[in-house]
């Protein structure tokens, strides 16, 4: 008797235990489908501007260097030397920007795309899915970090800061090799200044474990810019 009445006490706890016990696996399944689902919401709301960054300043660097040799060219008189050699040095420049940029490109965007095509019917594809898209996040945020971070600005002035003494040192012009760097030096700070924010507002909310609801992102200058190439010149438009 003493035994039934031990195996019935058994039976109740263990009926009352397996429906706790799949709850709370359900409730990490959940979990890290709600991580996943706002990871994906954060990466598609930043992609954009990624995109737009990337291809934006990639595409101006290209089309002056095209430009530039365009210009070197076309100026071959005897009086032009001094404007085909500034026209070699703005195009190497220009050339040292795409590098760069297809070296340490702005991923965010592809990443996104990437995250949205991988499967999660299982708790292995979950998991899975789950460290990729932190890992994406990750990474776009530290490159939007590593484009604002002081290193890059004295990398970019030291490049500018060659150019202009190779212009200076072409025959003693300083105020060419002067004009030559501060137009350098403005359009890699442009370049600095509209690095997209999002990744790094949302990588800082989702360690912070605000992952509830739609993710905040820090406004971001490039949705407001507006490039334009023409023979002669670069315009950018920032629209307030």
């Amino acid at each position: 008797m003493r035994t039934t009445s031990m195996i019935l006490v058994f039976t109740v706890v263990l009926l009352f235990c397996l429906p706790l016990a799949w709850g709370e696996e359900g409730g990490i399944e959940i979990d890290a489908q709600a991580r996943i689902d706002w990871i994906q919401k954060a990466m598609d709301d930043g992609a954009g501007a990624s995109r737009f960054w990337q291809y934006g300043w990639t595409g101006i660097y290209g089309a002056d260097v095209i430009l530039e040799i365009a210009i070197a060219i076309d100026k071959d008189g005897e009086d032009e030397g001094d404007e085909r050699f500034d026209s070699g040095v703005n195009a190497t420049l220009s050339l040292l920007g795409v590098v760069g940029l297809a070296l340490d490109p702005m991923t965010l965007h592809r990443d996104a795309k990437t995250l949205s095509t991988m499967p999660q019917a299982s708790e292995e594809e979950i998991a899975a899915k789950l460290a990729a898209a932190e890992l994406y996040l990750r990474k776009g945020a530290e490159r939007e970090i590593r484009e604002r971070s002081l290193k890059t600005h004295l990398t970019y002035g030291a490049v500018n800061l060659a150019g202009g003494l190779v212009v200076t040192l072409d025959g003693g012009r300083h105020q060419d090799g002067l004009a030559l760097f501060a137009v350098a030096t403005l359009v890699s700070e442009l370049q600095i200044f509209t690095t997209p924010q999002r990744a790094t507002a949302s990588w800082e909310a989702y360690q912070n474990g605000d992952f509830v609801g739609t993710p905040e992102s820090r406004p971001s200058i490039t949705d407001n810019l507006r490039f334009g190439v023409a023979p002669g010149y670069v315009q950018v438009t920032c629209l307030f």
